[in-house]
């Protein structure tokens, strides 16, 4: 059963990802015409903050299992990391437009991690029982 729980989660993350990663190419036309030329600069925005919005949907079931689990302290350490490398951004010269797709995509990068990580502790528990 852990086979195969595993084998459908490694067909559905590549459908998301090839997903989201095209809504490059179809997401700012449709915003455009949809809305306007007025909107030009948040059509850009539309993907980046799309895939954010997808890893935060595909993860939120897992970061429960960090509190099933009682692994609360490893689930701050990932989030700090997170912190950490946006705040030493301050530091660098970075556009507006820049520093929207480096949060959106670093926060889909934590997303990831949390699922991994979730998993593994999970099938860890399961092997322990």
């Amino acid at each position: 059963d852990e086979v195969l729980s595993s084998v459908r989660f490694f067909y559905v993350v590549p459908l998301v990802v090839l997903a989201a990663f095209s809504s490059f190419f179809w997401l700012p036309p449709f915003f455009i015409f949809t809305v306007g030329n007025v909107w030009m600069s948040a059509a850009n925005y539309a993907p980046f903050i799309a895939i954010y919005c997808a890893a935060f949907l595909i993860a939120a079931p897992y970061r429960q299992l960090f509190r099933v689990l009682q692994k609360q302290r490893l689930q701050l350490a990932i989030d700090f990391l997170l912190s950490a490398f946006l705040l030493s951004l301050v530091y660098f010269r970075i556009s507006e437009s820049d520093w929207i797709k480096i949060v959106c995509l670093s926060i889909v990068a934590q997303n990831m991690a949390m699922i991994f990580v979730s998993r593994k502790l999970f099938a860890n528990k399961i092997e322990e029982n």
